[in-house]
């Protein structure tokens, strides 16, 4: 069970003790502002970010609504688009998918550690399985490499269906107008993903707004999912709810 440190009713509770123990008493108390605890620090925080009527319009569709475009733009026939918001809203990666490339398992393996941390890579492996392999995001110098495997049965089916279809191992490239067959840059991702959403949620939204809105779907007793986020993510945990807990 997550564990909390609690600098007021040390005779209740003692230095530490289970979430659900110290949830229950608050809940029993009506007070939730307690120094130090989480409930005060989302209750805090909820205050400092709460957001312009400008940007609420973004915290009025909820997660599932953004995943519920992917099959709308399969059917549609962007499939690159379809790939492309799927992997970020199963990883919550950021803007560095724009780096991602193919490698062979076997190829990977002969990598160096330089290589592997400066890279991001879909890695497949000889019985068609893969993970996500990246080393090159915002925050890499305290997480280093992050592998994730590619469990999701359709994402795995949708990366095999695009991989067989890929001309050389660089996974997003642009595909109309002048700069067509290039790499798509990290900027191009953040537009990318805006004119998406605008089309299909009549709203621009940014990878960090697509997080926000994940996150805005746990509670207390998912808060084991808070913990797997910050590994997968490469993000603390306490960044993550000083930034994403928002009053909308």
């Amino acid at each position: 069970q997550s564990v909390i440190k609690m600098p007021q009713h040390w005779d209740k509770f003692g230095s530490v003790q289970p979430w659900d123990k110290i949830d229950k008493y608050y809940r029993d108390q009506n007070d939730w502002k307690y120094k130090g605890g989480i409930a005060f620090k989302i209750n805090q925080n909820s205050k400092k970010n709460v957001i312009s009527d400008k940007k609420k319009e973004k915290y009025e569709v909820s997660f599932q609504q953004v995943l519920d475009i992917i099959p709308e733009l399969k059917e549609d026939g962007d499939i690159q688009g379809a790939l492309l918001l799927s992997l970020m809203a199963t990883y919550k990666i950021r803007n560095e998918i724009n780096s991602l490339r193919l490698i062979k398992l076997e190829d990977y393996v002969k990598l160096t550690d330089k290589e592997k941390e400066d890279n991001n890579y879909v890695v497949l492996k000889e019985d068609g399985n893969m993970f996500i392999s990246r080393g090159d995001y915002k925050t890499d110098g305290h997480w280093g490499v992050i592998i994730s495997d590619v469990k999701d049965k359709t994402l795995k089916e949708d990366l095999t269906n695009y991989i067989n279809e890929m001309d050389d191992d660089i996974f997003f490239k642009i595909n109309k107008g002048k700069t067509k067959g290039t790499q798509f840059s990290r900027e191009y991702v953040s537009k990318r993903i805006g004119r998406i959403t605008k089309k299909y949620l009549k709203v621009e939204l940014g990878t960090s707004s697509i997080n926000k809105l994940f996150i805005a779907t746990l509670d207390k007793d998912t808060i084991n999912a808070l913990i797997e986020l910050s590994r997968t993510r490469g993000t603390s945990i306490e960044v993550l709810i000083s930034s994403y807990f928002n009053n909308v």
